[in-house]
């Protein structure tokens, strides 16, 4: 295969896993923790060509793929004596199926397995740690050199929103379409109380960030759409993660007649809109994006509907 570093106009690429086999451990082998990397004719979707990268972790959150490159976690195994260690890598394949490791399992260690590329390949964004230490915070890095070029704190949203607890988690979401906005997560004890960020790196300027809080009645939600802001939410019983407990708030829940209201938001003109109101507490509306404006969901009833959002 010749030199090709990009794709062209009228080419698009997807990927595949081959993971079949595990170790009683759970751990795949490397050599059964592979993903195949297709690339497709856009009008006829004739596959041109492709390539494999091996010690790829079997989830969708491990790989990126751009026009230029595509971005993937790899877990490098080692032996120690059969015990099959892993630790993760993060790596660039350009569409000559070459690949050149980026961040290496020592510098990597600080990040979230999770990392976010623009659209334009320019930056990368990574949660740095977890809340409780000092240097927790979102990084977005330059490419290739991997320079700082803005640090956000959680102190940093808070700031920006001085009624929210400090006591917040911060992570990142992922990039508008067009690479300008960085948009991110911050988390306080319960899912009701997460707010939305975003800032704009075109400024590289924390006077840009955004702190958009969820209205006080969702219990369940999102995420967001990245271009537009708008977010689905649900009010109803909260999930306390013990199944005893959770049943027996349903229970009160249909006793006093509550109903469960299914809502899409706007983060930025906090325009609320009731899509549906039903009486089964148990159930979570199975929603599916599929596109900025159009939001599919199922009802308890098994019925599937469609909502186009107006413009």
């Amino acid at each position: 295969m010749t030199e090709k570093k990009c794709l062209n106009e009228n080419e698009i690429a997807d990927f595949d896993y081959i993971a079949d086999l595990y170790e009683s451990t759970g751990v795949k082998l490397p050599s059964n923790a592979t993903t195949t990397i297709f690339v497709n004719d856009k009008n006829t979707n004739k596959e041109l060509f492709r390539f494999i990268i091996s010690n790829v972790p079997d989830k969708s959150s491990s790989i990126e793929i751009h026009r230029c490159g595509v971005y993937v976690i790899r877990d490098i195994f080692s032996d120690a004596k059969k015990g099959i260690y892993k630790t993760p890598q993060f790596w660039i394949y350009t569409y000559d199926g070459k690949g050149e490791i980026l961040i290496n399992e020592n510098d990597f260690y600080p990040y979230s397995p999770i990392p976010r590329i623009d659209s334009l390949e320019n930056y990368l964004a990574l949660t740095r740690y977890h809340f409780g230490r000092p240097d927790h915070a979102v990084v977005i890095k330059n490419l290739p050199q991997l320079e700082d070029v803005l640090v956000i704190m959680p102190d940093d949203i808070w700031q920006k929103s001085p009624k929210l607890d400090k006591e917040r988690d911060i992570g990142v979401v992922g990039w508008s379409s067009d690479g300008r906005y960085l948009w991110g997560g911050s988390y306080g004890q319960g899912q009701d109380s997460a707010v939305y960020f975003r800032i704009n790196i075109n400024d590289k300027n924390k006077e840009t960030l955004e702190v958009f809080p969820m209205p006080d009645d969702a219990i369940h939600h999102g995420p967001p759409r990245l271009n537009t802001g708008y977010i689905w939410y649900i009010y109803g019983p909260p999930w306390v993660g013990f199944y005893e407990m959770s049943e027996k708030i349903y229970d009160e829940w249909q006793k006093q007649g509550k109903k469960v209201h299914f809502y899409l938001y706007n983060l930025f003109t906090k325009k609320q809109i009731l899509l549906e109101v039903f009486n089964d507490p148990t159930w979570f509306i199975k929603s599916n994006w599929l596109s900025d404006t159009e939001l599919q969901y199922e009802l308890p009833n098994g019925e599937k509907k469609i909502y186009t959002i107006q413009k």
